[in-house]
């Protein structure tokens, strides 16, 4: 119980370190902790640090601060086959395939889909809008939007695409589960 005493008051005082950057001890006092510690034991509320702090957070403690967004995603950014069968036949959808262009040679991609490699997600997303539409060949999305789309192979591309589109401010942002293997598979089918 002593030991969690000293972590929570030792990260407190990283935490309200006013500089920049983190004293030395201090950075080496927090890789000492590891994940599991950190992981297991929520030690302070993300959300209510400010806006620098958190950013210096993230480039220290990345697994920390990833964890404050990730609570937030529900059920209800998910899409199923049923909807975006429905919103890619009205074409009021904007799908982006988050899968690496020689993953779209090999299987192929759901109509009117636009390519955004998983790692460009984030980048592309804090674009300007012309560069966006330069670069993508589409108009860019707006953070209110609430027909984008991310979908890979399966979910684990498309909810991660969703994730860093919500930390960067899509909160509406959807990601279809399935992905183009259920598509694919559906389609047979039918």
């Amino acid at each position: 119980m002593n030991l969690n005493n000293n972590v929570n008051k030792m990260l407190r005082l990283v935490l309200n370190f006013r500089s920049a950057r983190f004293s030395q001890f201090s950075r080496i006092f927090v890789r000492s902790l590891g994940t599991q510690l950190i992981s297991d034991r929520p030690l302070y509320d993300i959300h209510l640090i400010s806006s620098r702090r958190r950013s210096l957070l993230s480039e220290r403690l990345p697994s920390i601060a990833a964890r404050s967004y990730a609570s937030d995603i529900t059920e209800e950014h998910e899409i199923t086959y049923e909807q975006l069968k429905a919103l890619v036949r009205t074409g009021s959808v904007l799908l982006f395939d988050v899968r690496e262009p020689h993953e779209i040679e090999e299987c192929g991609t759901l109509p009117g889909a636009i390519n955004i490699p998983l790692g460009q997600v984030k980048e592309a997303l804090l674009l300007d809008e012309q560069v966006f539409t330069k670069r993508f060949k589409c108009i860019k999305p707006q953070k209110w939007d609430s027909d984008i789309v991310y979908f890979g192979l399966g979910p684990i591309k498309s909810r991660a695409a969703m994730e860093l589109a919500y930390t960067a401010g899509y909160e509406k942002a959807r990601h279809y589960p399935g992905g183009y293997k259920e598509w694919a598979e559906r389609r047979k089918t039918r």
